[in-house]
């Protein structure tokens, strides 16, 4: 796990598109930002989260000045958290990029777990903000629940994808 808070000015121009192994857990604290995932271009506002999966190609743009809070979670360390409930992370995955954002900020008590995670982005850097933030990104990725109307071809053609997938973002 590691965390950065983006601050960017008005105008800030999308970057090439990056891919790389790493979740991003992104959180938007001030302005809005333009994203674009694959082939989708999708905005947030503040208080709207993200979560962007290892394979997907992405990058961000600001028309006004942002902030956002940023996670970066290894996906295997996040897997092996799990006893079972990881397939509701591997079907968030398989929705679209709007899908996705709409699951993810349709959460129930999510202005809960949002807060809470902002508010250790003010603790200072230590060992104990790792450890709080690695728990308060667990607690959030427990309550993911993907709607049951992806079927079970796609979670099949996913899981054998997957080790390809992983290969080619790095893993």
């Amino acid at each position: 796990l590691s965390w950065l808070v983006s601050v960017q000015k008005a105008g800030y121009h999308r970057p090439s598109p990056d891919v790389h192994s790493a979740l991003h857990l992104i959180i938007v604290q001030e302005g809005t930002c333009s994203a674009q995932y694959n082939q989708s271009v999708l905005t947030f506002s503040v208080g709207e989260v993200f979560v962007t999966a290892p394979w997907e190609v992405h990058s961000s743009a600001a028309s006004s000045t942002r902030k956002l809070y940023v996670l970066n979670i290894d996906p295997v360390s996040l897997q092996e958290f799990f006893f079972h409930g990881y397939d509701d992370l591997e079907r968030l995955f398989l929705l679209s990029p709007e899908e996705r954002k709409r699951c993810l900020n349709s959460m129930p008590d999510l202005a809960r777990y949002r807060e809470n995670i902002a508010s250790l982005f003010a603790l200072p850097d230590s060992e104990e903000k790792a450890l709080r933030l690695w728990y308060a990104v667990l607690g959030f990725f427990m309550q993911v629940k993907v709607p049951d109307h992806h079927c079970v071809k796609e979670m099949n053609t996913f899981r054998r994808l997957r080790p390809a997938l992983l290969k080619l973002s790095g893993n």
